[in-house]
């Protein structure tokens, strides 16, 4: 009876540690696909400083991954492949290099902010470009990696390369961001819609030297963007962006800078830049330049509407001369 017991029990025993044992490759492999990568310094292993994104992260702004703290001088590296890929082999669009290089050129130190890093071929080209001047820039970036809308917009062949490298925008960042060696180079991600106060309040009233944003264009979507970054440029500072031939956009900046008596420069490839040269909050904390607008519409004199229409035209007449 104890020999026939014993039979019995080797069988149940060995499928029960096979069982744990599964379950436990299961739980790494899942540990590994929120941190992404693995960290290490030297010969001592080091953990991903990243924060668990939840399924509503679009609406609510997330810390994916915050190095902002780390002493100076600590060196991570990737598990990556010995040959980093190109930022050029990146999906994407990318036209800024000319605004991005005469940023790094024109601050020796300080935060660069990026609204709209996508799966990362512009975020890419500023790592590279900050390693190789040598100097010590705070660069940290923004995107809502919304793979909900990506369908509704994006090439089929990056929606497919999204699948493969994690299933979501912000997996393939990631992965993209580790194949280039540059994942280290970015201080903090934050996951949030750049149109919302709580992503915007993750960084001070004056606080950003270079603030580059290239998301959702057109009219509203720019006045609503300007209202609430702008003011997050320190004097001295510049924001700068894409589309500036759009329509609508073109608009809107008229409109928010003419207010402010700041010329909008125009650059190459189809961008803008814009220098802050005071607080925009001392200047606009009371009545915001949405406050201004909704002021302008509810005037309905004909003097009012010639005024107003006059007050575009000169808008888009600095424009111009900018």
């Amino acid at each position: 009876m104890k020999a026939l017991s014993t039979r019995w029990a080797l069988p149940i025993i060995a499928a029960l540690i096979h069982t744990a044992s599964a379950s436990y490759q299961a739980v790494s492999r899942t540990a590994h696909k929120r941190s992404h990568h693995a960290h290490h310094q030297g010969k001592k292993s080091r953990p991903a400083l990243s924060a668990s994104v939840s399924s509503d992260a679009v609406a609510q702004a997330q810390v994916v991954v915050d190095y902002s703290n780390m002493k100076v001088g600590t060196t991570i590296t990737e598990s990556s492949p010995l040959k980093p890929m190109s930022c050029e082999s990146i999906p994407g669009w990318f036209h800024a290099k000319p605004v991005y290089e005469d940023a790094v050129h024109s601050f020796d130190d300080g935060l660069f902010v990026e609204i709209g890093s996508y799966l990362g071929k512009s975020s890419c080209e500023m790592v590279k470009l900050i390693q190789d001047s040598g100097k010590s820039i705070d660069f940290r970036v923004v995107d809502a990696w919304d793979e909900k809308s990506m369908a509704s917009w994006a090439p089929k062949e990056h929606v497919q390369l999204m699948k493969k490298h994690g299933g979501t925008m912000q997996d393939a960042f990631l992965h993209f961001m580790t194949a280039a060696q540059t994942y280290s180079g970015i201080h903090k991600m934050i996951r949030g819609n750049d149109r919302d106060k709580l992503t915007a309040d993750n960084f001070q009233d004056g606080s950003i030297n270079f603030l580059y944003a290239d998301t959702e264009h057109g009219y509203d979507k720019t006045k609503e963007l300007l209202e609430l970054w702008f003011r997050k440029v320190k004097v001295g500072g510049r924001m700068c962006g894409d589309e500036y031939s759009d329509r609508g956009t073109h608009l809107a900046m008229s409109k928010f800078f003419h207010r402010l008596g700041l010329v909008i420069e125009e650059q190459r490839n189809d961008q803008w830049c814009v220098s802050a040269k005071e607080p925009f909050w001392l200047k606009h904390n009371v009545a915001s330049v949405l406050q201004l607008e909704s002021l302008d519409d509810g005037e309905d004199s004909e003097d009012s509407e010639k005024s107003n229409d006059d007050e575009d035209a000169e808008a888009e007449g600095v424009m111009r001369r900018a």
